[in-house]
């Protein structure tokens, strides 16, 4: 498979610096994008990067698509947005596990999960719970690497309005000194970067970054 990646979840605040990161250095052989509906920022550059419009009900349909030697998880919605529960969870863990399971039976080596900070399968509130959940599901398929990277409030410009996010963009212009680092707000460059980072180099085994851990 060479070192393509596959990204899924790339419309959103993560996945579009993510794909203008590497539009401006691209270490990879292919870029292979999921999405719904086609991307007015991916390049032509050559075939290099392979935009795939796909209905995530049906991912069977798109068995033989779905593979690469690094997968990276975007995808993610709002309870708001989903409009219920059991849409929020197939979006966040439905859509993602299943891509992540095709994957792997292809022959997909490394998967970099971006999470949230607080997940926890045994949560008992449903944003955690989906989250830890999904985490849960990755580390048992058998991937060579697992990498679940967990921001906290994450910051940068997003066309949803999400209100968390404004709060953190307060406390990001002075006041994170009294955030314990853990749960300091992360801009999304940051991450997409790590991102990056991890899929030149992944390490064996299942890899947790929340914190300092994502700048470094």
């Amino acid at each position: 498979m060479n070192n393509n990646i596959m990204i899924i979840g790339a419309s959103g605040m993560v996945g579009t610096v993510l794909i203008n990161l590497i539009k401006n250095d691209n270490p990879y052989d292919k870029v292979i994008i999921l999405t719904r509906r086609a991307l007015k920022n991916i390049p032509d550059s050559g075939g290099k990067f392979i935009q795939h419009i796909v209905d995530f009900d049906n991912l069977e349909q798109y068995r033989d698509v779905i593979k690469a030697r690094t997968l990276v998880s975007l995808l993610g919605t709002t309870a708001k947005k989903a409009g219920s529960k059991d849409n929020f969870i197939k979006v966040d863990y439905g859509y993602p596990k299943q891509t992540a399971l095709i994957a792997r039976d292809n022959g997909t080596e490394n998967i970099i999960l971006v999470s949230a900070i607080g997940a926890n399968h045994d949560s008992g509130f449903l944003y955690p719970a989906t989250k830890g959940r999904l985490e849960q599901a990755v580390m048992q398929m058998g991937f060579r690497s697992v990498n679940i990277l967990r921001p906290s409030l994450l910051l940068g410009n997003r066309q949803e309005f999400r209100g968390g996010e404004v709060i953190g963009n307060y406390f990001a212009s002075g006041l994170s000194f009294m955030i314990p680092a853990k749960y300091k707000p992360v801009h999304a460059r940051t991450v997409a970067q790590k991102i990056i980072d991890i899929s030149i180099n992944p390490v064996c085994g299942n890899n947790t970054f929340e914190g300092r851990a994502i700048y470094e």
